[in-house]
């Protein structure tokens, strides 16, 4: 397991999940803990596709992490 390593990362992480992908929402809210940069997006009405499901939503997230 590659976890206890990710207190490494140095740069900006961005995790991002659909809010109703339960499974998926819990390990990108660990993974974001995880990262001293580390956020997490919960794409709002969407499950484990959200960036089919939601595709502006998921654009304006990571136009907005990328620009911090």
């Amino acid at each position: 397991s590659l976890w206890p390593r990710l207190p490494q990362i140095t740069a900006p992480l961005l995790a991002m999940a659909g809010e109703h992908d339960v499974k998926f929402a819990a390990l990108a809210r660990q993974l974001a803990a995880a990262v001293p940069r580390g956020s997490v997006q919960l794409v709002a009405d969407a499950t484990h596709a959200c960036h089919l499901q939601q595709p502006a939503a998921v654009a304006v997230a990571i136009e907005t992490h990328l620009d911090r």
